[in-house]
């Protein structure tokens, strides 16, 4: 499962992942923020995926959980935001899918970038300040 992280001040929320990661642990991860104390449906969500060298996904697995998640998605409304960070081409590829898949499904506007400055740029956030948070990490709730 993904590492989150909730800065408050900051209106983000992090999420982490590493190594083997799958559709069902991805649809997990964010269900445990939705439905957790920490959740804010005005916060960005940022997921930092640049560390998972293998990501098991196709566009059935996809299209399922994020159909299965129709009631949670429901509580976002039109400003929603989450930006997916990836290095990798095939990741970076895998990502726009569920781009496209939960445009179907949500009003969440989800962006897909290649790295922390192109992240920075979809978040608002300065070069400095998405090094601050991708280095140091945020604090817990």
């Amino acid at each position: 499962m993904g590492l989150i992280r909730v800065d408050h001040d900051r209106g983000l929320a992090l999420f982490r992942f590493s190594g083997r990661m799958t559709v069902p642990q991805f649809r997990d991860t964010f269900v445990g923020y939705v439905t957790g104390p920490g959740f804010s449906r005005d916060h960005l969500m940022l997921s930092d995926l640049r560390a998972v060298d293998e990501l098991v996904a196709d566009f059935s697995s996809m299209f399922q959980a994020v159909q299965g998640l129709g009631r949670v998605l429901r509580q976002f409304d039109g400003k929603a935001h989450a930006v997916l960070m990836v290095e990798s081409e095939v990741n970076f590829g895998i990502a726009r899918m569920l781009q496209q898949v939960v445009g179907v499904f949500s009003a969440v506007r989800i962006d897909v970038a290649r790295g922390p400055a192109e992240a920075g740029e979809y978040c608002g956030r300065s070069g400095e300040e998405m090094a601050s948070i991708l280095s140091a990490g945020l604090a817990a709730d």
